[in-house]
């Protein structure tokens, strides 16, 4: 129940429940859900670039490596940059996590999302060129579950077929601002 509600929580601020009781000093170290915002929702305060990089080798160096991880959220503030959200998508994936969801005013590489263990990934972010997309693609064995979302203003975000088709599990596809090569079908899609 502790969990649930934690789930709930800036990763910031379930950290800080540790200091409530010797009960709660190592619940955050257990969390299967851990959610990235860059600010603190409460005060709307944001966290700089250093800081959020402090919050998130602390979290992912003093977890308990025995616990699974089911969920990671990276909402970053504005003007966090590429290398950082780079570092945080890979301690994420570094630690087998199974569903995670990012969002950014960036583009980042589509590689620097493989992952053995991802079963579902969201994506908000600016999503370049067919080109650069392709020559970018991931490896994700045991995707079901793609959400793309370009939140490129008034532009429609073209995915490359080589995006999908490498993708094996993949059985629900949800595309915002993102279209489709013509002609274009993935037989085990719902």
């Amino acid at each position: 129940v502790i969990h649930q509600i934690l789930s709930y929580l800036d990763a910031r601020l379930a950290v800080q429940t540790s200091v409530l009781s010797k009960r709660w000093k190592l619940v955050w170290t257990t969390l299967p859900f851990l959610n990235f915002y860059g600010c603190n929702k409460h005060r709307e305060k944001k966290l700089s670039n250093f800081l959020y990089s402090n919050l998130m080798n602390h979290v992912f160096s003093r977890r308990d490596h025995e616990s699974r991880l089911l969920k990671v959220e990276l909402c970053p503030s504005d003007g966090l940059n590429l290398s950082l959200m780079k570092k945080c998508v890979r301690q994420a994936v570094s630690h087998d996590v199974e569903c995670l969801h990012v969002k950014s005013d960036r583009y980042c590489s589509l590689s620097t999302f493989s992952s053995a263990s991802l079963k579902e990934l969201n994506l908000m972010m600016k999503l370049k060129s067919v080109d650069v997309m392709e020559s970018h693609c991931w490896t994700l064995p045991h995707l079901t579950t793609l959400t793309l979302k370009s939140n490129e203003s008034n532009k429609i975000c073209k995915v490359p077929e080589s995006c999908l088709i490498c993708l094996p599990a993949l059985t629900t596809l949800s595309l915002e601002k993102c279209e489709l090569p013509e002609l274009f079908r993935l037989p085990c899609l719902m």
